[in-house]
């Protein structure tokens, strides 16, 4: 067990080859656990701060997250052998990242977590699941594999030069936190901005709620600008999907909405899967 420790004027490691339960608090100018037991080998459950770098890493085990982890304004790097859990806690940090990447998935599921930025991150043997309850800019590589799934819940969404989601041919979710989110498709907003679709490698990409429907909805989808992708393009809304400009081209279009108004010129839709309207019209004009 790992308990109070501060460290001023400098940083804080531990290496430990033994199970490590961080009952802390422990702070620093940053933060470095590595924990090599395998099994549940790094569990915090108290609290760890630092001003410019957390990195907690399992090498040969999984990591639980219960208690409180914040860098402030600098980066959260989870690494691990196993799954990362959060079954609890906060994640706070400008980025989050994985420099060692992470086997067996990741579930970050706190809807108390303030991550503004995704970097680098790679999980195998499992999906990537993220709840942000501020805006997150993508701006790194987070992949899993191919057929696996991406889910990230979080009210203010967008790319950076660099960032991209990939699945391969699995499942990309963009579900709001509130239901009263509006979420914008082709330009600035609450949802995806002009171009992003290009950035999601994906059989399906689900905007406005999870992939299939269910859970958080959004409020209305707003189509402001060009989108295209191959991939089935899912909506999900309690309100209305309007389209005002640009145009939609997608694989196959799917999804649910009080009503639907896709009308612009040059809308690019070869196929049309399940669509369930909730009492307005379906207006879909196709090229």
């Amino acid at each position: 067990t790992l308990g109070g420790f501060a460290v001023s004027g400098g940083g804080f490691e531990l290496r430990d080859a033994v199970a490590l339960l961080v009952d802390g608090p422990v702070s620093g100018g940053s933060v470095v656990l590595t924990d090599s037991a395998t099994g549940a080998a790094l569990t915090v459950a108290g609290s760890v701060t630092g001003s410019s770098l957390v990195a907690l890493a399992a090498t040969s085990g999984t990591l639980g997250l219960s208690g409180i982890v914040d860098a402030g304004a600098g980066t959260l790097d989870l690494s691990s052998a196993g799954a990362i859990v959060q079954a609890g806690g906060r994640l706070s940090a400008a980025v989050l990242q994985s420099s060692g990447g992470v086997a067996g998935g990741v579930t970050l599921s706190s809807a108390t977590n303030a991550i503004g930025a995704l970097g680098g991150f790679t999980v195998t043997g499992g999906p990537f699941l993220l709840t942000d309850s501020v805006s997150v800019s993508v701006g790194g590589v987070v992949a899993v594999d191919s057929g696996g799934t991406i889910a990230l819940s979080t009210d203010g969404f967008g790319f950076a030069a660099g960032g991209a989601l990939n699945t391969g041919g699995g499942v990309v979710s963009l579900i709001p936190l509130s239901g009263t989110t509006v979420v914008t498709l082709g330009g600035a907003g609450s949802g995806i901005a002009a171009g992003d679709l290009s950035q999601i490698v994906a059989a399906r990409i689900s905007l406005g709620g999870a992939a299939g429907g269910g859970g958080t909805q959004a409020a209305a989808i707003d189509i402001v600008g060009n989108a295209t992708t191959g991939a089935v393009l899912e909506l999900h809304t309690t309100g209305t999907v309007l389209q005002s400009a640009g145009t939609l081209s997608v694989g196959s279009l799917e999804g649910n909405a009080f009503g639907i108004s896709i009308e612009q010129p040059g809308n690019v839709i070869p196929a049309l899967g399940v669509f369930t309207i909730g009492g307005g019209e379906f207006r879909l004009a196709d090229s």
